[in-house]
């Protein structure tokens, strides 16, 4: 679950870059009551998310990513490394210690970094992580984007046994994917490659912005081939677990 905030401050998108929001969010802060009740929404919703049973849906949460760039109003530019890391750690304190919200599973997830010092520039901490991944998309360019790959993923492997987290890729893919063998020729090496928790795709949006093959597309035949690989599993190949009621 990414959260694609609005600004408290002006109530544009996340996108918007109005610098020092994240310090008027801070406890003290001008919007700090207003960000208080954004959380409070986000709270009830999460604890809404039970299975039939009543049971609690483990949610992976992944608040304020992409933090390495500076296209969101809580970027690098927007704000500074203490702010950032206040602003993600009162997050968390609230949801769990507040609400006791705690089907959550914290994400920390920056875009692309150029080393393991600039990965853990804005790491809230290890009591606030659980998995640790980065987004980082294919732009048509191969060998820009396995440069990449071949420089941040053997990092990020090493930064979640030193911490002992979970290593996802957090956010990857190719606009509408033209190329019709992307998905084992450029995306599955990695995964076969190095240990990571999971990879997620983009969302399929609009009409010509998607990142899954829908029938037909370019790429259909080649995602079948990914799905049938045997590093990979998708939800139909998990073992389904069993939940019994206590009696």
């Amino acid at each position: 679950m990414s959260w694609h905030l609005n600004n408290p401050v002006n109530g544009l998108t996340a996108w918007d870059t109005t610098r020092n929001t994240v310090r008027a969010m801070l406890p003290g802060g001008a919007q700090h009551a207003t960000f208080v009740a954004y959380l409070s929404r986000l709270a009830d919703f999460m604890q809404a998310a039970q299975a039939s049973w009543f049971k609690p849906i483990p949610i992976i949460f992944r608040p304020f990513h992409e933090n390495t760039g500076s296209w969101f109003w809580w970027g690098k530019k927007q704000c500074t490394p203490d702010e950032y890391k206040a602003l993600f750690r009162f997050t968390i304190d609230y949801l769990r210690r507040e609400r006791r919200v705690h089907n959550l599973l914290i994400a920390y997830s920056p875009a692309e970094f150029d080393s393991p010092a600039d990965f853990m520039t804005r790491y809230p901490g290890d009591e606030y992580v659980d998995i640790i991944g980065f987004d980082a998309y294919y732009r048509g360019d191969g060998s820009a984007f396995r440069a990449d790959m071949d420089r941040q993923l053997p990092a990020l492997l090493a930064l979640a046994n030193e911490h002992h987290k979970v290593a996802a890729l957090t956010e990857t893919g190719f606009d509408q994917i033209p190329e019709p063998e992307w998905w084992t020729k450029t995306l599955l090496p990695y995964l076969q490659q190095y240990s990571l928790a999971y990879v997620l795709v983009w969302r399929n949006g609009p009409t010509g912005h998607y990142f899954a093959p829908s029938p037909g597309q370019v790429s259909t035949q080649d995602f079948q081939a990914f799905y049938r690989a045997p590093k990979v599993l998708f939800q139909d190949k998990l073992t389904p677990l069993r939940v019994y009621k206590k009696r």
